[in-house]
């Protein structure tokens, strides 16, 4: 990876790209914490389930809320919170 960096500035083949975007995303999935994974796997779909949720009953501000990272930061703490019954 480091020699592709230092030696290579716009990669041609499909095979070295694809190579290097698992690479990449096996590091990035390595480094993320569990935190933000429960963000991503439980408080993203809640917030877009309680977005569409608010929208069905006429809530015009609630298209922004399955993106807004203090909602999804806040359901993702009341997830980890809640007791094993009453998790998702």
């Amino acid at each position: 990876m480091n020699l592709t960096i230092r030696i290579v500035k716009k990669i041609h083949n499909s095979l070295l790209t694809r190579v290097l975007h698992s690479i990449l995303e096996k590091l990035f999935k390595a480094a993320e914490s569990e935190f933000s994974r429960l963000m991503r796997k439980v408080g993203e779909p809640l917030a877009k389930k309680l977005s569409d949720i608010a929208k069905g009953w006429g809530c015009k501000s609630a298209n922004a809320w399955a993106k807004d990272t203090s909602f999804i930061r806040f359901l993702t703490v009341n997830y980890m919170n809640t007791p094993g019954l009453h998790t998702v």
